[in-house]
């Protein structure tokens, strides 16, 4: 048997092989290839505090520096996210490969394993949104947008228990107003001149027409983060004091659901971020190896 019917790496003990895995070449990308390190690692969060569950994987590329240097010069901005489609076993036709440093073997491979989960436990996180008022977060891949939309939903019942109330409040004092000026009570001066049958039939249309608008507005109100109640165009000036006073309540009941939507949204808006982040045991090594890259356009 020849010498060389064993490689090193075939012998018993010896450490395995580095596997050498290459980026298929993208239209305009060059021929000339240099290796990184790249890492496969399946992350499963749970985030006791927010309730936040996932499971995510990292696809990385970081430059090679001897041991000693890597944990201290990789950055955030260092890690390549690598498509894991483009990423292929077999070596592109008519590429070159830069040389690959001599300290790359499996122990270095192995060694820088460990590094990388503790770039990852320093830099991954995965943003959350939390209402503070609502004590809520958002669930995985759940948009700001859609967050605010949940936010509404959760405080709808509420509002409308609130806007009932209120309507409520508006009935009785509407109903106030009947009793003084429509069950023999007060007669407005303006109205002495009147026949006094059609005197009452207009002051019980006009609280009719005010109690209807008045209905109107709190059925037809939402809570919804776009648009305001807007005031009518000003009308005549009242000419009897009933009238005036059902001019004022209408105006209130504008001014008071104003108000209560508004106090709704505000509840919706106190959104702050909220950070999840791995911890070691959340952190799974899938695999490691040298991936042959194109040459960055900058350093050609």
């Amino acid at each position: 048997m020849s010498s060389s019917a064993h490689s090193p790496s075939s012998q018993p003990g010896a450490p395995p092989p580095v596997k050498h895995l290459y980026v298929v070449p993208g239209p305009g990308e060059g021929v000339e290839y240099v290796p990184r390190l790249y890492f496969e690692v399946k992350i499963d969060l749970s985030d006791i505090r927010s309730g936040f569950i996932d499971t995510c994987s990292v696809n990385a590329a970081l430059e090679i520096y001897p041991i000693e240097a890597a944990d201290s010069i990789w950055t955030r901005d260092m890690a390549l996210a690598v498509d894991p489609a483009r990423v292929a076993s077999a070596r592109p036709a008519a590429v070159s490969l830069a040389p690959l440093p001599p300290y790359v073997n499996a122990e270095y491979l192995g060694r820088t394993e460990t590094l990388f989960l503790s770039f990852l436990m320093r830099y991954y996180a995965v943003p959350v949104f939390r209402n503070f008022a609502l004590k809520v977060y958002s669930s995985p891949g759940e948009t700001a947008a859609d967050f605010k939309s949940r936010c509404l939903e959760l405080l709808s019942e509420s509002f409308r228990k609130d806007l009932d109330e209120l309507h409520e409040t508006f009935v009785r004092k509407l109903e106030q107003l009947r009793q003084k000026y429509l069950t023999g009570g007060i007669v407005p001066l303006a109205g002495k001149d009147f026949d006094m049958a059609k005197f009452d039939s207009l002051l019980h249309n006009q609280m009719h027409q005010v109690s209807e608008r008045i209905a109107d507005l709190f059925i037809q109100t939402e809570l919804t983060l776009e648009g305001l109640l807007t005031d009518p165009p000003p009308g005549r000036t009242p000419s009897m004091e009933l009238e005036a006073r059902l001019v004022n309540i209408e105006a209130e009941a504008r001014q008071e659901i104003r108000r209560l939507v508004s106090y709704y949204r505000d509840r919706v808006q106190t959104i702050d971020d909220y950070t999840v982040r791995p911890n070691l045991k959340d952190l799974h090594m899938v695999r490691s190896c040298i991936l042959w890259v194109p040459r960055p356009e900058e350093t050609r």
